[in-house]
């Protein structure tokens, strides 16, 4: 009988969540992913590796984060943790007001 090599390269390989992390961590996580880029010039495995996700994943949110109409200010603010928790608060005040 012949080993199954799915198997085997799940014992190597690292599992992976189906979960969404939360939008706040999510903006938080873009954030220092494109600090560690320009500032620390690491390449975009290392920023990754980093930061814990991978690199595809962040690509992803890079690339959902960028494209939207807003200005570069905006999407600073609206990209960001404190601007996630805004638009909670505005979306509740809207939803019971």
């Amino acid at each position: 009988m012949h080993p199954d090599p799915a198997q085997d390269a799940s014992l190597t390989l690292p599992s992976r969540s189906t979960r969404q992390a939360p939008r706040p961590e999510i903006c938080a996580k873009v954030l220092d992913f494109e600090a560690a880029r320009r500032e620390r010039k690491l390449t975009q495995q290392q920023a990754a590796d980093e930061l814990g996700v991978a690199r595809t994943t962040l690509l992803g949110w890079v690339a959902r984060a960028g494209g939207n109409m807003l200005t570069p200010a905006q999407r600073a603010f609206f990209e960001s943790p404190d601007g996630v928790q805004f638009l909670r608060v505005l979306l509740v005040a809207a939803l019971c007001g």
